[in-house]
C-alpha cells in the first residue's frame, strides 16, 4: 500500500493507486468479505504489525448511497466517523463530521 513518510508519520491518498489494497493477512480478510458485501470497498490500515491479532487497525468502507447494513456487533470498541453521505442508526441519521462510538458487543 503507497504511503508517504514525513518522520514517523505516515500519509495516505484516496487516489493513490493501490489504496484498497491490503496488507497480509487482512489481504485475504476483503477477498473473502468480497463475495458476501458486493459493491463495498474496504481498506486497512494497521495501527501496527499487521501479522499480529492484537493490532488495533482503522478501517475506511466505500459503499453505494443507499447500501444497507444489517444491525450488528463486534467483539471490540470501534469508533466510526461519517466522512461523506450519511448512515441511518435507526433513531436518527448520522451525516459527515459524525461520530458513532460502541463497545464491545454493543449494537
Amino acid at each position: 500500500m503507497p504511503k508517504y513518510s514525513m518522520g514517523d508519520e505516515e500519509y495516505y491518498s484516496m487516489g493513490d493507486e493501490g489504496y484498497w489494497q491490503n496488507p497480509g493477512k487482512l489481504r485475504a480478510l476483503v477477498e473473502a468479505g468480497a463475495t458476501l458485501v458486493p459493491n463495498v470497498r474496504v481498506t486497512y490500515f494497521p495501527l501496527g504489525d499487521p501479522d499480529l491479532d492484537t493490532t488495533p487497525v482503522a478501517v475506511i468502507l466505500k459503499m453505494d448511497p443507499g447500501y444497507v447494513v444489517t444491525r450488528h456487533a463486534h467483539p471490540c470498541e470501534r469508533v466510526e466517523f461519517i466522512v461523506r453521505g450519511s448512515l441511518d442508526v435507526g433513531d436518527r441519521i448520522l451525516d459527515p463530521g459524525s461520530v458513532m462510538v460502541a463497545r464491545p458487543g454493543e449494537v
